[in-house]
């Protein structure tokens, strides 16, 4: 399998790479490589995430740091929804 990301979850990453650069660009840099480090594992074990199911369609998600991805597996890849923040309303934001 492979991944890929919804332009949501790309603009959700930009922005927390922006953020977190502000303050420390070598922590932004990590944290991106970590999150595609995630999506490779996710692509290679595509049920590891907890199921959660919604109105349109039943996802998986996995937390990360103070992260959540969100993402549905899809005939042979795994699509990447969105990157929220934790303590952010997170399903609310999926239906």
């Amino acid at each position: 399998m492979s991944y890929r990301l919804q332009p949501k979850a790309r603009a959700d990453i930009r922005a927390i790479v922006s953020y977190i650069g502000q303050h420390n660009p070598h922590a932004a840099l990590t944290w991106q490589a970590g999150m595609t480090e995630l999506f490779e594992l996710l692509a290679t074990h595509p049920h590891s995430g907890a199921p959660y199911a919604t109105d349109k369609y039943s996802i998986r998600f996995v937390p990360r740091g103070n992260y959540v991805v969100v993402y549905r597996v899809r005939d042979s890849d795994v699509v990447i929804l969105r990157v929220i923040h934790a303590a952010r309303d997170w399903p609310k934001q999926m239906r």
